[in-house]
């Protein structure tokens, strides 16, 4: 009987002690004067990080999947140099890194977009706008979920900095961001665990993010009044595990109902934190359920979202690659002829459209004698 009792308690302290590694200390926070400052501390760590990646650059391999079958397959090289971007694309469904066929490009003094066929060596000009980049790093923010006018209008190459390489702080894509969602008067904190876990400080946090109404765009939509019945409102729940000392998203678990949808979802995130001072993203992995009962029978459809990220520290001096000329291209005139500059990429690119037309009424003839 003795020798029995005494196995169980060994058995009980060797479970505590192979427990003690997984989890040493576990705070559950409930009190509203510490959630305020924990959020207030976690939005001003978001804020460095988010600055922080405007001085980024590299590669992202893209893999989407939907219903298990690839959708879109293709390398993004960027560079992140707020208020400075570029990125140029390989094609859709290949992923040659040495193969791009297209670039976006914000330089000091100019914008520009070009594009070229495949196994093209010569890129066209599609669009170039002469606008100087004068924005300051400390006055970048956020995206707002359905600002007017949208974000991305408003600072785009903040916008696309930060829906490039912020996965790390994505809730429901670039809109509702972690930033955004504890700023909004929509949410609510369930619950804040502070864990430390294999000697790694972490947050677990769970949400609602409820908006009481449809947006007033959505309302002004003629198919509105016909279809809003049994539509809900944007909901949003959430459990999320935070790390590193940006305190950006690991793991996550979100629920969404809106209009006629729902979308379940499951995140999983894993950084480089070793190399530099900001953990950058090495890969960012999302599973989606959605469900559609729009049309009286339910849709369901599944989405995989695979971002595999090669990325490193931008050096600040290498500017050549913001300009016309790295591309073989002349460079605008900005003196007094600047009008004129702007004119002849204007006819440049309606000559090409014009021979492209050309082109395509020959081999059309021909196809019809044959």
């Amino acid at each position: 009987m003795y020798f029995a009792i005494s196995r169980r308690l060994l058995f009980f302290v060797i479970s505590i002690f192979m427990l003690l590694p997984i989890t040493i200390f576990a705070q559950n926070i409930r009190d509203d004067a510490k959630l305020k400052i924990i959020v207030e501390d976690l939005k001003k760590g978001w804020l460095k990080y988010l600055h922080s990646l405007g001085t980024v650059e590299g590669s992202i391999n893209y893999q989407r999947k939907r219903n298990n079958k690839i959708e879109y397959d293709y390398i993004m090289e960027c560079v992140g140099m707020y208020p400075l971007w570029l990125d140029q694309r390989s094609p859709v469904l290949k992923h040659e890194k040495d193969n791009y066929t297209s670039v976006n490009v914000v330089g000091n003094n100019y914008q520009f977009s070009l594009r070229k066929a495949d196994d093209d060596k010569i890129w066209t000009a599609r669009e170039i706008k002469i606008e100087k980049a004068d924005k300051k790093l400390t006055t970048w923010k956020f995206p707002v979920y359905l600002a007017n006018p949208p974000s991305f209008q408003e600072d785009f190459v903040g916008y696309s900095i930060f829906n490039t390489f912020g996965v790390g702080l994505f809730i429901d894509g670039v809109g509702i961001n972690l930033h955004y969602l504890l700023s909004s008067e929509y949410c609510t904190i369930k619950e804040i665990n502070e864990i430390i876990q294999n000697g790694v400080k972490q947050l677990q946090l769970s949400f609602e993010f409820a908006m009481p109404d449809f947006p007033e765009g959505i309302k002004k939509s003629p198919d509105f009044i016909e279809r809003t019945s049994g539509w809900k409102t944007y909901t949003l729940t959430g459990e999320i595990t935070l790390i590193t000392d940006y305190f950006l998203i690991s793991e996550a678990k979100f629920h969404l109902e809106y209009m006629s949808f729902t979308r379940d979802e499951s995140v999983k995130i894993i950084y480089d934190t070793k190399t530099y001072k900001t953990p950058l993203p090495k890969n960012y992995y999302v599973f989606s359920e959605y469900n559609d009962h729009s049309s009286g029978t339910i849709l369901k459809n599944t989405s995989e979202l695979t971002e595999k990220f090669d990325l490193r520290e931008t050096n600040p001096k290498s500017l050549k690659r913001f300009t016309l000329s790295h591309y073989g291209l002349v460079e605008p005139d900005f003196g007094d002829s600047q009008r004129m500059s702007i004119l002849n990429y204007i006819f440049m690119i309606l000559g090409t459209f014009v021979m492209y037309i050309a082109v395509k009424q020959i081999i059309q003839r021909r196809c019809k004698k044959i």
